[in-house]
């Protein structure tokens, strides 16, 4: 709010600035808005371009805007790539209508990233890709809420050991499970010794894969169609 930096040298102290454009140029341009809690744009022209935030507040994030919860908007154009951070406090990031590359760090806290997307969508630990081409690096994120569309969504979760959420919306949906190890699965709850859980919405098809050890595969609370593969071992 107090001070703009560019990498030329260029400094100027602000007093009473209450909107910022900003636009860069040919190269790889680089804007940290981390500071700043009012309304800018931020126009990267050409090459491939990054806006930075690093706040103990929510996220919401889509190609032509971001937002914070403290107050900060910033108008987005030919911006390619976004790193954002977190805090101390659970801090959301909510990244339905971005289709670029990110970076979400929820540093501390039990934080969460929510997104709509009609995709397929794989799910771990340090990564979200969607089939619309959006990905995301996951650091510090310990909790998923994801929703699909009116189309047939596939959800693969195979490399997340945290919790989720994982709603279909319409169409006949599916979650894919391939792990070395025990599940329990039922119509709103698929866990697995791993400790991983997911909460499951509007889910009617579920894809299990075990591995080379005995794997057991609980499904008395399920009613809809499944495919459970015991991989090697002696399974049940």
């Amino acid at each position: 709010d107090t001070q703009l930096i560019r990498s030329d040298g260029a400094i100027f102290n602000l007093v009473s600035i209450e909107n910022a454009l900003l636009t860069g140029g040919a190269s790889s341009n680089l804007f940290i808005v981390t500071g700043w809690t009012k309304s800018a744009t931020l126009d990267g022209q050409g090459g491939f371009d990054t806006v930075r935030s690093i706040n103990d507040t929510d996220f919401t994030l889509t190609n032509a805007l971001l937002t914070r919860s403290d107050g900060a908007s910033f108008n987005l154009v030919s911006i390619d790539n976004a790193e954002l951070g977190g805090g101390a406090a659970a801090n959301k990031f909510t990244v339905t209508g971005w289709t670029q590359t990110a970076a979400i760090d929820g540093k501390g806290g039990t934080d969460s990233i929510v997104m709509v997307s009609d995709t397929d969508i794989t799910l771990a630990d340090g990564l979200i890709n969607r089939s619309d081409s959006a990905n995301f690096t996951l650091i510090s994120v310990e909790s998923a809420v994801i929703t699909g569309g009116a189309s047939a969504n596939t959800f693969t979760v195979s490399g997340w050991t945290k919790t989720a959420t994982l709603d279909g919306g319409g169409g006949n949906d599916t979650v894919v499970s391939l792990n070395d190890t025990n599940f329990t699965l039922a119509d709103a709850l698929l866990s697995r010794a791993d400790g991983a859980s997911f909460t499951l919405v509007s889910i009617e098809i579920a894809r299990l894969t075990g591995g080379a050890a005995a794997n057991t595969f609980t499904v008395s609370g399920w009613t809809k169609a499944a495919t459970l593969d015991g991989a090697g071992g002696i399974d049940v």
